[in-house]
C-alpha cells in the first residue's frame, strides 16, 4: 500500500517537473 502511494506521489512530482520544464521551454521560445 505504501509503495503504491509513493509511486503515485513520484508520478505526480515527475509530471510537475515535466510541466515546469515545458513552461521553461515556452519561456525560452518567447525570449
Amino acid at each position: 500500500m505504501n509503495r503504491a502511494k509513493g509511486f503515485e506521489e513520484r508520478k505526480q512530482s515527475e509530471k510537475f517537473e515535466e510541466d515546469k520544464i515545458a513552461e521553461g521551454e515556452t519561456l525560452k521560445d518567447d525570449g
